[in-house]
């Protein structure tokens, strides 16, 4: 069953996401569920998968939703359950009439790219990202 998550996730979904702490993520959730976009767990007598988004504003193709953020447990992977967190956040984004889907996957790991091909994702960018207080002195090469 994929559902909404709550604070009480919070500590299954911290061994889940990497490098975060249970109260961090139980702030998290909280936050999302404000916004509106809330996170989605897969829970089969316990969250086994995660699925962070958020509707965001783009000039080209108006609202989309951007997955930011999925995770199954290792034990639970090839199953199906990615793909219906997947299908989830489709849903909802088709009853919030958004543009499109997008997601982002970490570009050393290869498996994901295949498994997002596979649901019907193109590769569209490269994203590229930086700290707020990076070196700005460095001059690109034009």
């Amino acid at each position: 069953m994929v559902r909404p998550a709550t604070r009480a996730d919070a500590d299954a979904l911290s061994r889940l996401v990497p490098g975060t702490d249970a109260a961090a993520i139980a702030e998290r959730i909280a936050t999302a569920t404000t916004l509106g976009e809330p996170v989605f767990v897969a829970d089969e007598g316990g969250v086994i998968g995660c699925l962070a988004w958020h509707v965001m504003p783009t000039l080209q193709h108006g609202p989309i939703a951007r997955v930011t953020f999925l995770a199954v447990a290792s034990d639970q992977q090839r199953r199906g359950i990615g793909r219906r967190l997947i299908d989830h956040v489709a849903d909802v984004a088709q009853t919030r009439d958004l543009a499109a889907i997008e997601v982002m996957s970490d570009i050393t790991i290869s498996s994901a790219h295949g498994f997002f091909r596979r649901l019907g994702f193109a590769q569209t960018s490269y994203r590229f990202a930086r700290a707020p207080q990076a070196d700005r002195s460095v001059t690109p090469d034009v």
